[in-house]
């Protein structure tokens, strides 16, 4: 799944009807077409310490973690995909999804700090000892959440 919202991502910034080669054309339709149909298992359900429902980049890796930039940049494939296949209703339950990634975020502030990475048990998975980790040195910056 993470090989396609990477073909996912590389299409979206292609400009639409650009000249491309056949083959490259009936690749990208079949990617379109796979994610589209199983875009929905990166909708992930309130869990834990994260209250809202959030998106997933749909690698099994990701099962339950809402990442920063990941989960931004999934949801530009998502959104490019629902722009061309999608009903109003689908674009209208993907919006919980997206509006839960940035809630969870801001929820998880701590002390000015916004994480990396959420997991459900933990609102900053970074931090797994509490000792060497100084928060403020690590990725501090969030635009893909402005």
């Amino acid at each position: 799944m993470n090989k396609i919202i990477i073909s996912l991502l590389c299409r979206a910034f292609m400009a639409k009807g650009a000249d491309t080669p056949a083959e490259t054309q009936h690749y990208s339709g079949i990617i379109q077409q796979h994610i589209f149909k199983n875009y929905k298992v990166m909708f992930k359900p309130a869990k834990g310490v994260l209250k809202y429902p959030f998106i997933t980049p749909g690698n099994s890796s990701y099962e339950d973690q809402l990442w920063d930039w990941d989960s931004w940049l999934t949801d530009i494939a998502l959104r490019q995909i629902l722009l061309e296949n999608g009903s109003a209703e689908d674009k209208q339950q993907a919006l919980k999804y997206e509006q839960g990634c940035i809630l969870n975020f801001l929820n998880a502030i701590n002390s000015g700090y916004i994480p990396v990475v959420i997991s459900p048990k933990n609102k900053n998975i970074m931090d797994t000892d509490g000792t060497n980790f100084v928060q403020w040195e690590h990725n501090m910056h969030k635009p893909c959440l402005a």
